[in-house]
């Protein structure tokens, strides 16, 4: 029997309706003006508050990837709702929104789960997690005929993120798109904002990974 998660915040993050999920999806890709395009992209990364929020921001990071050739999408998620030591992935076989169903890609999930007791298949982080659902609807319009890998890491010490990057470096390639679900800043001023986002901007661009994980 075919196990599918699905929608836990259509109609509160986002709406619930295909049409007018649709419709505000296209009204926010439409709206961002990239800067520059580029022709290949490894990942990205887009906040996860509701569209009305954070739609906007997203739309330039999913606009960017619009119409490339992916065949497997990897989403790491935070857990708002529920603490877990280790990193989780959806032990089903899809994940729903009001546009549709996305497979679940089981061989890259199998190869990521062996050997490592850290990560690990399960219900655990994915039962009403807003961060990861949010980024599909997304996905399935810039996106066409890709598989998913839902993760949610249920501590973000160093020790699970260096796990979880060591095994992905194994599993992925050029076909592989990674989606970092953040929402950076908040509740500061602009100017706060500014201040402390550049930081992580710059840690990025520097591959600066362990001193991001320090910042942070």
């Amino acid at each position: 029997m075919k196990t599918v998660r699905e929608p836990a915040v259509a109609g509160m993050f986002y709406p619930a309706s295909a049409t007018k999920l649709s419709a505000e999806i296209k009204y926010h890709l439409d709206s961002a003006q990239l800067k520059k395009s580029y022709e290949q992209i490894f990942g990205i990364i887009s906040p996860h508050a509701g569209y009305v929020y954070s739609g906007k921001t997203a739309a330039h990071a999913y606009k960017a990837v619009e119409n490339k050739n992916y065949k497997t999408v990897v989403v790491i998620s935070p857990s708002h709702r529920e603490y877990f030591p280790g990193i989780s992935i959806y032990n089903g076989d899809a994940y729903k929104t009001p546009l549709g169903e996305i497979e679940l890609d089981k061989e890259m999930i199998a190869g990521l789960v062996a050997e490592k007791s850290y990560i690990f298949e399960g219900m655990n982080g994915h039962r009403s997690e807003h961060a990861l659902e949010v980024q599909l609807p997304f996905l399935q319009t810039v996106l066409k005929g890709f598989k998913l890998v839902p993760i949610v890491m249920g501590d973000q010490r160093k020790m699970f993120v260096d796990t979880l990057a060591e095994k992905l470096a194994q599993v992925i390639d050029d076909e592989t798109l990674i989606v970092a679900s953040s929402d950076l800043s908040h509740f500061h001023s602009k100017v706060e904002a500014d201040m402390l986002d550049s930081k992580v901007e710059k840690r990025i661009s520097d591959f600066d990974y362990e001193g991001l994980l320090s910042d942070l």
